[in-house]
């Protein structure tokens, strides 16, 4: 029996279960997310098994802005584009920068021709105010609008100047907007738009990490809610290198790799190096056992080499460096051993 899709019907929309909640998933398309200049990602094995995940599920559902709090390389980013994947939202991302003119994603202006030899001056709208306002979609010959899925990361590095720009567009009160900085005009924000921001620091600080963050504007952290990110745990730094990796590399050397991380970073913070290891570092150790590969070297040897090149740069003193070849050798096996047992 040959396979017959069923239309979208927007009266009885497709709902979806995540970590326990009731969603409902966008009925756009792949393209239609694109054609409006947003991103459509797939993320198979990432899997939102971890206790803050279950409690983004949860706060989502109140249609609050809401900010993740923990150290770096928590899976904080991707965990805000699963959410928008599994909801099918277009999805626009943002990353906090010192130099960075939100406004610029706002409006601007640019130089067209008038059609008459000359040239004028025009409004160019930008992403932001493009995500703010959702994406425009035809279903049997009636206009509909889907609201966007808006990630802006390190948003404790913002300046007053890069907060005022948020303010008012964090609203509750249904009158949340942007302020185009050409016309100063309001452009409005869909009331069902869905915040998500993720911070390193909280109100108190970063917990001594010694991350770059600005203190906190009290007036933005109350138009948010928030939830603690944890250290991630083994399983779920797993999931997120088999998904970006898991073509190349086995579960087991997976395992193995991540295990090796782990014991670093483990071994570098009891120590007092001050050097941050992450989920991030991970994937740099996958990235470059993958390049070595190729050139007939195993995996296991890619793996020991890859923190020497990768690692040890960062320490003068030979003690800290040492430190890393300690933490991964009963993991992997000392290469010096190996070699006397040949």
């Amino acid at each position: 029996m040959a396979l017959v899709r069923k239309p979208v019907d927007l009266n009885t929309p497709m709902t979806i279960d995540l970590c326990g909640r009731s969603y409902v998933r966008s009925p756009l398309t792949r393209s239609e997310i694109e054609r409006a200049g947003f991103k459509s990602i797939s993320l198979p094995h990432i899997r939102m098994g971890e206790d803050w995940h279950k409690a983004v599920a949860r706060v989502m559902k109140i249609k609050k802005a809401l900010m993740v709090v923990g150290e770096a390389g928590g899976g904080k980013d991707v965990i805000g584009e699963t959410v928008a994947n599994r909801i099918n939202y277009p999805l626009y991302s943002l990353s906090i920068k010192p130099e960075l003119d939100i406004n610029e994603y706002v409006s601007s202006t640019s130089l067209e021709g008038d059609g008459i030899g000359g040239t004028e001056s025009r409004v160019k709208e930008g992403q932001l105010a493009k995500a703010v306002k959702g994406v425009k979609f035809v279903r049997g010959g009636k206009e509909y609008v889907q609201p966007c899925f808006i990630l802006i990361s390190d948003i404790d590095r913002a300046n007053p100047r890069q907060i005022e720009v948020l303010r008012q567009a964090l609203q509750s009160d249904g009158n949340a907007y942007l302020t185009c900085p050409v016309t100063g005009q309001p452009i409005p924000v869909h009331p069902d738009t869905m915040w998500y921001f993720t911070s390193n620091s909280g109100v108190d600080g970063d917990g001594g990490a010694g991350n770059i963050t600005q203190d906190m504007d009290a007036s933005i952290a109350n138009r948010m809610v928030s939830c603690h990110v944890p250290p991630p745990s083994e399983s779920f730094e797993r999931g997120i290198i088999m998904s970006k990796f898991g073509e190349v590399l086995t579960k087991d050397q997976v395992k193995l790799l991540v295990g090796c991380v782990r014991a670093m970073k483990k071994s570098l913070k009891e120590n007092h190096t001050g050097l941050e290891v992450s989920v991030r570092s991970s994937q740099a150790v996958a990235s470059y056992v993958i390049s070595e590969m190729p050139y007939g070297v195993s995996f296991e040897d890619a793996l020991r080499q890859s923190f020497e090149d990768l690692f040890s740069g960062f320490f003068m003193e030979p003690d800290n460096r040492a430190l890393i070849q300690g933490a991964i050798d009963p993991k992997i096996g000392s290469k010096w051993v190996d070699q006397q047992s040949v």
